[in-house]
């Protein structure tokens, strides 16, 4: 099912609508009708809706029921990675992140090339 995230200002009691990048998705990529099932996203609270009516240059979805997501994992993740060459540090960072890491420890190895930069170390 497809999820889009719509701002708090387009959504009403029992229904919301959906303009933009998000109507030209729903309307012209995935080629939606009336009666098709969407997951809205707003504030952090999913919600099952439901496409009532499509009009010029707006989507109009009931809301069907709310959904209770659990976003974290059921377990706590720690990563100790020692110092890579380049910015691959960021990346490793940042995907690592994005897969739900709790805490991330960089190590100096034994073998690492890299030397750790205190003035690095200052800035975050």
């Amino acid at each position: 099912m497809q999820r889009y995230f719509v701002p708090s200002h387009q959504w009403s009691e029992q229904n919301l609508v959906i303009k933009g990048d998000d109507y030209h998705h729903i309307v012209n990529v995935m080629r939606m009708k009336e009666g098709h099932s969407i997951i809205c996203v707003t504030n952090g609270v999913s919600y099952v809706c439901e496409v009532h009516d499509i009009q010029d240059q707006t989507v109009e979805c009931l809301i069907i029921k709310k959904l209770n997501e659990n976003q974290e994992l059921p377990v706590k993740v720690t990563l100790a990675q020692g110092l890579p060459k380049g910015d691959k540090l960021d990346l490793i960072v940042q995907k690592s992140t994005e897969l739900g890491l709790e805490h991330f420890i960089p190590l100096q190895m034994d073998r690492t090339i890299v030397k750790w930069d205190h003035k690095k170390e200052q800035k975050s």
